[in-house]
């Protein structure tokens, strides 16, 4: 399994695509780099997601994490339904810097 970890207090905004997907089984974790303090998450294009575990979260808009996910707590306009999906990860903005992950492998 995988975590992203973003910076508490921090903003990923994405205005495309937003592709965030672990594997059945093993997860994508999103975390913030200081609990409980929050990271925000501003998707303003579509959001493709599943198999996600998201902790310490706020959506500025309504995101529906995708099947297999679930919270692991101090999410705020998250909803987390159930199973299934494929690794991928696309490149966003957080903050002013430009981040493009890559996950190989599980």
């Amino acid at each position: 399994a995988r975590t992203l970890t973003f910076t508490a207090g921090s903003t990923l905004r994405v205005g495309g695509t937003l592709t965030l997907n672990g594997a059945s089984g093993q997860p994508l974790s999103l975390h913030s780099s200081a609990t409980p303090s929050t990271w925000t998450i501003s998707a303003t294009g579509t959001a493709v997601l599943g198999n996600l575990l998201v902790k310490d979260s706020v959506a500025t808009t309504a995101l529906n994490a995708g099947a297999g996910s679930a919270s692991e707590g101090n999410n705020t306009n998250w909803t987390f339904p159930g199973a299934g999906g494929t690794p991928c990860l696309q490149s966003g903005i957080l903050g002013s810097r430009t981040i493009q992950p890559v996950i190989v492998g599980g």
